[in-house]
């Protein structure tokens, strides 16, 4: 980790966080936890404080993450959620633990302990980024939607993504979009 000093940027933390390359990186809406994703699927949850950084947790996913977003609270006792988006079109929903756990000893976070869900797109997402609550597609009051930059060119809404996984499955639509050569229709 690197800090502002002035000009320049000083090094305050280095540590080994995985074996294999980091593909994602994204920090909670309260910058107290670092999501870190590696090549071989597994996705660590980082505490980050001025006096210390520390790994709180980890887990696996089903394939590695090309993309990391966390999704704001909807109330002041709900926790942010973290999406991944993984190969294959599926993005994985989860409520990480607090910056202030005690991880287990070998690190690996139980799927029940995260709240996880899933969410499939019909085209893997490159890119995923949360949407802003006023967004217009927003499905109802205090629900969280993501954009996914899909493989296929598609920029699709991913609305209610933050619902419990007893809710009913996310459906996703397509956006067009404006690039330098025109308008494209994202079907």
């Amino acid at each position: 980790m690197y800090q502002r000093d002035r000009a320049a940027l000083k090094l305050v933390h280095r540590s080994r966080l995985s074996t294999k390359p980091l593909t994602a990186l994204a920090w909670s809406p309260t910058a107290e936890v670092l999501a870190a994703a590696d090549g071989g699927a597994t996705l660590l949850f980082i505490a980050c404080t001025p006096q210390t950084v520390a790994v709180i947790g980890a887990t696996d996913l089903p394939t590695p993450a090309a993309s990391l977003a966390w999704l704001a609270s909807v109330g002041a006792s709900e926790a942010p959620k973290l999406l991944a988006a993984c190969a294959g079109g599926a993005v994985v929903r989860m409520t990480p633990p607090a910056p202030s756990a005690v991880p287990p000893a070998d690190l690996k976070l139980q799927k029940r302990s995260l709240a996880r869900g899933l969410i499939k797109l019909e085209a893997p997402a490159v890119a995923i980024a949360a949407l802003p609550e006023a967004y217009p597609v927003q499905a109802r009051p205090g629900a969280s939607s993501f954009l996914a930059l899909c493989d296929d060119l598609a920029l699709k809404v991913v609305p209610n993504a933050s619902s419990s996984p007893a809710d009913p499955p996310a459906v996703e639509s397509s956006l067009p979009f404006r690039t330098r050569a025109g308008v494209h229709d994202a079907q």
